[in-house]
């Protein structure tokens, strides 16, 4: 393990350490080793979960499993059943199993007792799913250290990779340690014991010093006894002594001075920097692993340059290493966090992501730069494929389904449609990614996408089918071509042709692209048929406007929004659409007009929306009467006239109507029709037969019907069949709504609604 924080010295020759209580250990502080430590209390304490006493033994290793996380997550239909378990000195326990959790969290706490710990001693730690059919599988494993924790005066918190078989991180797990009451030693420092020697217990080494040059630290409930017999031979120290040598002569004890500099000349030899020499302060040295000191500069230094040849893919490995005279040791990932920028680390993070994604044949990342969401591909089972056709309007061949089936996705985070295959976006229905890439680089029809023969010969329009629909588009479309030596998406004869629709022409900025759909028709892209660019600047199929100016309005009230862009609500503008926008604007003036002149003769003109400057009607007049008044098409005379409120036709506006239906009080009278002396036919109006309200409906040619009345008879009430009983009586003039007497059931001219409403005025 690599820490901040390690004791082990690079030097075999370092001096022996002061008999000294060492100092409290500060972040990265390098602490000095000491006499074999005796925890002052005796609990150990570790995140609040307190381990029971150790009896018999000279330390103790304390392990807290807190939790895993990224492990590998449950598979449809699947779960998983995660348990850790901790190998130490043939010692084996395991934590509880958490179901169908990716970052299970067992927060458990191991205690193991020693006698004593090597350097080169360690935990091993791993993560198994326990299946209920299978045996138990091996997530990943990693091992840790205690050399350089058991320098630690408390816990250690540490977080670990986890890695299979083959090397591949599945997850990592935390953990807390904390070794308490021993230092790890190096084997080779202890002699064997000698020929003559007595059989020792085991993993208690023998000493080659007579038992008088020897400081004995004895532990609680023991004596020691040595055999006569073997007095002039080295003599194994009890089982329950902890043995550490003193200084050269045993008799005197060092004076402050001396201890002093011994601390002092300890600290300078472990805290000079490898690589530029220099003397640190110990929060400033990092020691990595293989006992190496660097400075915070050197090591951010060795570290940026690895990272920028792993970027450039001159260094094929992944992992960081030790540059001092070829060392080799691979630095922790733990400390790369610590070491690196926040930038440099994202960076290498992604690097992981992306070694870890190629490394995968099922994964694979969206092809949209702006996004790169990695993906699991899973097996398809879906039947819904059997109405697909390609650009040819056929079936899909078997290859291509498979394809389909297998390739085709789309970006829960972006929704972009690609193959996982070859990464074309949008997806290549129809072909294979090799078919595709021989579609690319041949010719194919510019309007429908068929691929062209190499016998189709090209007219004034290049590269066209021979289908009938995109022979006619040929017909409409502009012959001349762009600076950037493609075709005009144009229509024929117009004054200016229109920018390059092409990708590859536009800007990243360009609000529209030829692989667009249109706006209008959202059926086809914009290059696929001949477009008009308005005055607003949007570029729309010129068939799909002529289309939806010739349709006009959806329902019987008479509205202008479909004469207006799409896109920017901007009234259409074009030189080719002159003939087929005049009527529409000569209509649009009549309805104004009547609307406010309406709006004035109702007493509307200082209405509040018009005064106040938060309404969006403020100083809008005309606008106000197009939205709060109804008028429809009379279909004999084509002239608008008053269907009453807007508010009274809610709900009605994309019923199905009969136009012939829609008819004026003018011409609604017959032979006997009323007119006004001032005004004429155009503002007579007549009573609905059934109600006290205005008629908008002449049906049949004989009766007149209210908006309501009207809904009622196309929905199945058949008010005409109703006798006269069935309906309401009129309260009388007073009360009614026309104000005027009038009989029950039956055809009555209300007269005309201008001299009316000036009257009311």
């Amino acid at each position: 393990m690599s820490a901040r924080s390690s004791a082990s010295s690079s030097s075999a020759a370092a001096p022996p350490p002061p008999v000294r209580g060492p100092p409290a250990p500060k972040r990265g502080r390098i602490a000095p080793p000491s006499a074999p430590r005796r925890s002052p209390v005796v609990n150990v304490v570790l995140d609040g979960l307190s381990s029971p006493k150790l009896e018999n033994a000279a330390g103790a290793v304390h392990v807290q499993i807190i939790e895993a996380r990224y492990l590998p997550p449950a598979k449809i239909l699947a779960s998983t059943n995660y348990y850790a378990v901790i190998k130490f000195q043939n010692n084996r326990v395991e934590t509880h199993t958490i179901r169908n959790n990716s970052s299970p969290k067992w927060n458990i706490p191991f205690h193991f007792s020693l006698s004593s710990l090597y350097q080169d001693e360690e935990l091993e730690l791993e993560v198994w799913d326990k299946n209920s059919v299978k045996r138990p599988t091996l997530i990943g494993s990693a091992r840790v250290n205690l050399s350089a924790i058991s320098t630690q005066l408390k816990p250690v918190m540490t977080t670990v990779s986890l890695r299979n078989a083959n090397g591949k991180i599945k997850g990592e797990l935390q953990l807390q340690i904390f070794v308490d009451g021993v230092m790890a030693v190096d084997r080779k420092d202890i002699p064997p014991p000698p020929l003559l020697a007595p059989p020792a217990p085991k993993n208690v080494p023998l000493l080659s010093e007579p038992i008088s040059s020897l400081a004995l630290h004895p532990l609680p409930s023991s004596t020691v006894s040595t055999s006569a017999t073997h007095s002039s031979i080295s003599v194994p120290p009890p089982s329950n002594l902890v043995v550490v040598k003193s200084p050269v002569n045993a008799s005197a004890s060092p004076t402050p001075e001396e201890n002093e500099r011994l601390f002092q000349e300890y600290l300078r030899n472990n805290s000079c920097c490898v690589i530029c020499s220099g003397h640190f302060a110990p929060e400033s040295i990092f020691q990595l692993d293989c006992s190496h000191n660097y400075c915070d500069a050197c090591l951010n230094r060795s570290l940026k340059k690895q990272l920028d040849s792993i970027v450039s893919g001159s260094h094929k490995s992944m992992q960081f290493k030790c540059t001092y005279s070829g060392c080799g040791t691979v630095v922790a990932d733990r400390l790369l966090k610590e070491i690196l920028s926040a930038e440099d680390f994202t960076k290498y993070d992604q690097l992981l992501l992306e070694k870890f994604v190629e490394g995968d044949e099922r994964l694979f990342h969206c092809p949209n730069p702006a996004c790169k969401l990695v993906m699991e591909k899973l097996s398809s089972d879906s039947t819904q494929t059997s109405s697909l056709k390609g650009p040819d309007d056929k079936p899909l061949s078997p290859e291509a389904l498979d394809c389909y089936k297998n390739s085709r996705f789309r970006c829960p985070n972006c929704s972009t449609i690609f193959c996982a295959s070859c990464k074309a976006q949008p997806f290549h229905l129809g072909f294979t990614c090799q078919e595709y890439k021989s579609y690319l680089e041949s010719r194919h029809c510019r309007f429908c996408g068929v691929q062209l023969a190499a016998s189709v010969a090209s007219g004034p329009v290049k590269d066209v089918c021979t289908q009938e629909e995109c022979q006619e588009r040929a017909a409409m479309c502009c012959t001349r071509v762009l600076k950037c030596g493609h075709p005009c998406n144009g229509i024929k004869n117009e004054r200016a042709c229109l920018p390059c629709l092409r990708d590859s022409c536009c800007s990243a900025s360009s609000a529209q692209k030829g692989s667009d759909f249109c706006n209008i028709c959202w059926a086809e892209a914009l290059e696929s048929a001949p477009c008009i660019q308005l005055i607003c600047g949007h570029v729309f199929h010129n068939s799909c406007i002529r289309k939806k100016l010739t349709q006009r309005w959806p329902s019987a009230r008479i509205t202008f929004g479909f004469s207006e862009c799409p896109l920017c609500k901007h009234t259409m503008e074009h030189p080719s659409l002159v003939d087929i926008l005049a009527p529409i604007k000569q209509l649009k003036a009549e309805v104004e007009s009547k609307a406010t002149q309406r709006l004035s003769y109702e007493g509307l003109i200082n209405t509040r929306d018009l005064k106040d400057p938060k309404s969006r009607f403020f100083g809008k007049p005309t606008e106000y009467a197009m939205d709060r008044f109804s008028y429809f098409l009379c279909s004999r005379c084509k002239h608008p006239y008053f269907a009453g409120q807007k508010q009274c036709d809610a709900g009605n506006e994309e019923k199905e109507y009969n136009p012939a239906d829609l008819v004026c009080g003018g011409c609604s009278g017959g032979a006997n029709a009323a007119t006004c002396k001032k005004h004429g036919a155009e503002f007579i109006e007549y009573k609905c037969q059934f109600c006290c309200s205005v008629a908008v409906w002449f049906c049949w040619g004989t009766t007149h019907f209210c908006d309501d009345c009207h809904t009622k008879q196309n929905k199945g009430a058949y008010l005409t069949k109703m006798p006269a009983t069935y309906f309401a009586k009129c309260p009388g003039p007073e009360s009614c709504p026309l104000k005027v007497a009038h009989p029950h059931v039956a055809e009555f001219v209300l007269g005309c609604s201008l001299c009316r409403n000036i009257q009311s005025f």
